[in-house]
C-alpha cells in the first residue's frame, strides 16, 4: 500500500466512522421520537383513564348522597311510626284504664244479695 492510497484509506475511515456516528445519532434520534410518540399516546391513555375515574368518582358521589337521603327519610318515617304506635299505646291504655275503673265503680247486677231470705 502506497502512502498516498493509505491517506485515502485513512480519510474513508475516518469518513466511514463520521457517518456510523450520523447513523448511530439519527437511529437514535428516531428511537427518541418514536418513545416520544408511545410517551404521548400512553399520556393520552393516561388521561382518559383518569378522566373516566374522575366520572365514577362523580356518578359513585352522587348515588352516596342518594342513599344517605334515602336512610334519612327511612329513619324518619321509623321514627314517626313509633310515635304514632307510642300514641295508639297511650290512648288505648288511658281507654282500658277508664273502662277498669268504670267497672269498679257499677254495683254487680247480677250477684245475689248476702242475707236472709223471706218466703211469703
Amino acid at each position: 500500500m502506497t502512502m498516498a492510497e493509505g491517506v485515502e484509506t485513512e480519510k474513508l475511515t475516518r469518513r466511514n466512522k463520521l457517518l456510523e456516528d450520523k447513523i448511530s445519532k439519527i437511529r437514535i434520534l428516531a428511537s427518541d421520537e418514536l418513545e416520544g410518540t408511545e410517551i404521548k399516546q400512553s399520556l393520552a391513555r393516561v388521561q382518559e383513564n383518569l378522566q373516566g375515574i374522575s366520572d365514577l368518582s362523580r356518578t359513585q358521589q352522587t348515588t352516596i348522597n342518594c342513599l344517605r337521603d334515602e336512610l334519612s327519610a327511612v329513619k324518619l318515617i321509623a321514627a314517626e311510626t313509633q310515635l304514632r304506635q307510642l300514641n295508639e299505646f297511650e290512648t288505648l291504655t288511658k281507654e282500658l284504664k277508664e273502662a277498669l275503673i268504670g267497672q269498679q265503680q257499677q254495683p254487680p247486677a247480677d250477684k245475689h244479695q248476702h242475707g236472709m231470705y223471706f218466703s211469703i
